[in-house]
């Protein structure tokens, strides 16, 4: 389904630009960025001073272009690497792919561990509305408008948006026999269910 999805996009960017792709993008001029294969994107980075000297940090530069992908690794983690004074994507003195992809797997292991526990506290924070919320105002009146704070700035718009989102998680669960049971029975999804 992914590899649909992009097949789609790609197939839509083309077919939606009457000059061919890449010449334009919402009316901007660009320059065209032809297809590299791996091995010009690496004489591409010794071009530019990475220094991948070896046939062993060649094989290694190659299978991380492969497994990570050049935009992702490179443009996303070079900017630490970049010589300030001089133009055109020029690499630091000494600068490896290897230090580059540590960065990289560094902040992918950073932004896992903060994923991991924000995750948690979402579902503490979850569970604490679906406690609280039902106790101060009953357990079938949490998409009532009166129930929220409407003096606040913005209050109608904030307001319609989290009923709305209320609104659009029943919608996308209804399959769920939790979700379907409460709906055909009693009319309506408790907050706690929802949690």
């Amino acid at each position: 389904i992914i590899i649909l999805l992009y097949l789609h996009i790609i197939s839509w960017n083309v077919l939606r630009c009457p000059s061919g792709p890449g010449s334009f993008f919402r009316g901007i001029p660009m320059n065209d960025k032809p297809f590299k294969t791996h091995d010009e994107l690496i004489d591409l980075l010794i071009s530019r001073n990475v220094d991948i000297s070896t046939p062993e940090k060649k094989n290694y530069a190659k299978k991380k272009l492969q497994h990570e992908g050049y935009y992702n690794l490179i443009n996303g983690y070079s900017k630490l690497f970049l010589e300030t004074t001089i133009p055109d994507d020029y690499y630091k003195s000494g600068t490896t792919i290897e230090e580059i992809f540590s960065l990289y797997d560094f902040d992918r292991k950073l932004r896992n561990i903060f994923f991991k526990y924000i995750l948690t506290f979402e579902t503490n924070i979850k569970s604490l509305i679906a406690y609280y919320f039902p106790q101060q105002y009953g357990h079938d009146n949490y998409m009532l408008y009166n129930n929220f704070d409407t003096k606040k700035r913005d209050a109608d718009q904030n307001i319609t948006s989290v009923i709305s989102e209320f609104q659009k998680q029943i919608s996308s669960r209804v399959k769920d026999p939790s979700i379907s049971h409460y709906l055909k029975k009693y009319g309506y999804v408790p907050l706690w269910v929802l949690n």
